[in-house]
């Protein structure tokens, strides 16, 4: 069942998402915790313009994985690149060739793992972890989510469109409570 986004302050908002989605445009979402932001990714993964199907779409949470388990996570690993690493295992950015990557909590990945994104945004291209080789052309559209906009590297910024997600209007409150949509 799709959770669904109530509230006047949020109409506008929602077609602004919108058409982003149907431009091939990365966004990021920032805002309180709470505000919405990942049920307006949902939004924005339900309107792009290829529609991937749930195959082709990955949330990953970005403060839920220490640094290595979110590169390997991410980009790869290499076999023997760590210790338990006994095969070559494709990441994510693999894995979803065509499709949407989500990473929320953005802003509590490291600057490392920050750049490792940037490079992927700018060149389409990354290297797994424990591996010299450069993959290239993964296709895959990243967005994001942070409570923090200033703990994201000024470059990475500039590849997405920043949304901001406002917090709870009162004259919103009401209809909610009833369940009915803006």
């Amino acid at each position: 069942m799709e959770k669904e986004i109530y509230g006047q302050a949020y109409q506008a908002l929602k077609r602004m998402v919108k058409k982003y989605a149907a431009s091939d445009l990365s966004v990021l979402f920032y805002g309180e915790t709470g505000t919405g932001k990942e049920l307006f990714a949902q939004y924005y993964m339900k309107h792009c313009n290829e529609r991937p199907d749930k195959k082709t779409i990955r949330t990953v949470n970005c403060a839920a994985f220490t640094e290595q388990l979110l590169h390997s996570e991410i980009f790869g690993h290499a076999k023997g690149a760590f210790t338990g690493a006994a095969t070559n295992r494709p990441g994510i950015l693999k894995t979803c060739a065509g499709g949407i990557v989500f990473l929320d909590e953005l802003g509590k990945a490291s600057l490392q793992f920050q750049a490792a994104i940037l490079r992927v945004a700018q060149g389409d291209s990354f290297r797994q972890v424990g591996s010299d080789k450069e993959e290239k052309n993964t296709n895959v559209r990243i967005i994001g989510a942070t409570t923090n906009l200033s703990s994201i590297i000024e470059e990475l910024k500039h590849r997405f469109i920043i949304v901001r997600i406002p917090s709870l209007q009162k004259e919103d409150i009401l209809e909610i409570v009833r369940g009915k949509k803006g």
